[in-house]
């Protein structure tokens, strides 16, 4: 490198000075903050016929799409199976990496037997054999008190086996919140110990023990399905999630504490888990991420909670959805009429009722089969045959919820979509994901980037950590170097700092501007772009993520590394 270009780049990307003023707006420069891509909203639309199995003989004139009511235009119409998309005229799938497909296998462990998960994971190892290709990539989490990623995306099938078994070697948390002691001090109970021991209140105060167990891990695993969304969200291609579950039962009522005026602790946990249940759904839209649920607890499995007022509890199984065919199409998709037939309902009240409605409202399946292959094959074939609509909104990016409503103009098949989207930008949906947890950080690797971190002391002796970000130029985009003027380039730093136990305890935002002279243009491409900073730190072992982003491409690249200090 010449010792002009040195001078030129030790400022700008070292110390993050540009040496030269960025002209944002003047004429024949455009500054590097130019947007060059055109805003759609994508929504995938899964049609299928009278026997479950996808049907893609439709064309963009058959579908209607509605946002808040209002009736918008389909820009973008693609037919999606497998890998590829058949635009040809000879109906042949062309290769297409924005519908590659990222599976995320997330396991509900507060919600189902071990046994029943185990064979569910065993199930889909021979899924995994028979069926996965080489079209789709396959993650693993499980959800305890918190969502935790175990396996990144992956290919290769020994990768993933082994990440399923390390989910086997989990425990299945189902009854194994702490117990509540102060319930030991409830009037009722106390009453009973003073009366003489009677036999139906103390099933009930055991029952409402169970139910407030079934809360809090009803509460626990609606917030990991967020954070898993979110994880996930920042993947690209089409985005799918296997939730494997036993379902959440939070309809059972007890007589004896109903009689003394109501459970307000439980009814204040339902009403909080049915306000996270709409956030699931948002969250979930917001990011473009579907949710096929596959309810794994065979019959005669108890729920998490049981109550002897309602006997039906854990063993009233529905069986697999099946097509309900509406000639009149007028019942609205993804309600529960249109998707069964009228002799086999899904009672919506029941045990399922909160994964039936993130299934449906996030676009993907609920699934209830007694054979778990099934669920597997049907919500396999779903995520890789579809139709892919999209449609330019008039409005700007505002941060609010916008409902979609997708129609057919053809009667007698079933239609499953996404309902909304939170109008985020990607840099808002970046930074939440950055400040969650160290386990949820999966994204993409488009930009190799590299860190050194060492721990170092202020000159008062207080510990401190500095660190060096790197990331090659050519992965930069510049833009100017009309007529000799400068290229213009921006690139984005993240720092994350979470604490022993994954925390996030900090977050910094920090763009920075490159300038290079047009002739030294092929030279600076040929370097890497370096972030130097340090910050003061409480002793203690941390996990620093730098995330670096180009502006303009909004391509991305994460290094993690530990410190202790």
């Amino acid at each position: 490198m010449s010792s002009l270009l040195k001078r030129y780049l030790a400022v700008s990307l070292v110390l993050g000075v540009p040496l030269l003023a960025m002209q944002v707006d003047g004429p024949g420069v455009p500054g590097a903050s130019a947007k060059l891509d055109v805003r759609v909203i994508n929504v995938d639309a899964h049609v299928s016929d009278s026997d479950g199995k996808p049907y893609l003989g439709l064309g963009a004139a058959d579908f209607e799409v509605l946002e808040d009511g209002k009736p918008q235009e389909v820009t973008h119409f693609r037919i999606v199976e497998k890998a590829g998309v058949r635009s040809s005229p000879d109906g042949q799938a062309q290769p297409d990496a924005r519908f590659h497909r990222r599976v995320a296998i997330v396991v509900d462990n507060n919600n189902i037997e071990k046994r029943d998960r185990d064979e569910a994971l065993l199930t889909f190892e021979k899924f995994a054999d028979e069926s996965i290709g080489q079209d789709a990539e396959w993650s693993v989490g499980i959800i305890g008190e918190r969502f935790e990623l175990l396996q990144p995306f992956t290919s290769d099938k020994a990768t993933l086996k082994g990440a399923l078994k390390k989910v086997r070697n989990t425990p299945a948390r189902v009854g194994m919140t702490d117990l509540r002691r102060d319930l030991l001090s409830d009037s009722l109970r106390r009453n009973q110990a003073r009366d003489g021991y009677d036999y139906e209140g103390g099933v009930g105060f055991a029952n409402r023990e169970q139910t407030q167990r079934g809360a809090q891990s009803a509460l626990s695993t609606v917030k990991g399905i967020v954070e898993a969304t979110r994880a996930y969200g920042q993947s690209t291609g089409k985005k799918v999630m296997f939730l494997i579950s036993g379902g959440m039962q939070l309809n059972t009522t007890f007589t004896a504490y109903e009689k003394k005026g109501g459970d307000g602790e439980v009814n204040d946990a339902r009403r909080e888990i049915q306000k996270l249940l709409e956030g699931v759904v948002q969250e979930a839209n917001a990011v473009d991420v579907s949710i096929d649920v596959i309810a794994a607890r065979t019959r005669g499995s108890l729920g998490p909670q049981f109550d002897v007022e309602n006997g039906s509890a854990g063993f009233n199984r529905p069986t697999l959805p099946k097509v309900h065919r509406d000639p009149q199409n007028s019942r609205p998709p993804g309600s529960a009429m249109s998707q069964v037939k009228m002799n086999d309902p899904i009672d919506v009240g029941d045990n399922d009722s909160s994964n039936f409605k993130i299934a449906t409202g996030t676009g993907g399946l609920y699934l209830t089969s007694n054979r778990v292959r099934d669920s597997f094959d049907l919500a396999e074939t779903s995520s890789s045959h579809y139709y892919s609509l999209g449609y330019r909104p008039t409005h700007p990016e505002d941060g609010q919820y916008h409902a979609i409503t997708v129609r057919l103009k053809q009667p007698g098949y079933r239609l499953t979509h996404r309902k909304g989207y939170l109008d985020l930008t990607p840099e808002q949906q970046l930074q939440e994901l950055l400040q969650l947890r160290v386990s949820t950080l999966q994204l993409s690797n488009a930009v190799p980037v590299s860190l050194q971190v060492s721990p170092a002391t202020t000159p008062d002796g207080k510990p401190a950590v500095g660190f060096t970000a790197s990331m090659p130029m050519k992965n930069i985009t510049f833009l100017g170097g009309e007529s000799g003027a400068a290229y213009n380039g921006r690139v984005h730093v993240y720092l994350s700092i979470f604490d022993r136990s994954g925390k996030n305890v900090g977050f910094h935002h920090l763009t920075k501007d490159i300038v290079v002279p047009a002739n030294l243009r092929e030279k600076a491409l040929a370097d890497s772009f370096h972030y130097k900073m340090s910050m003061k730190l409480d002793r203690g072992e941390y996990t620093l993520a730098v995330t670096l982003r180009d502006d303009l491409s909004r391509d991305i690249g994460t290094a993690i590394q530990k410190v202790k200090l």
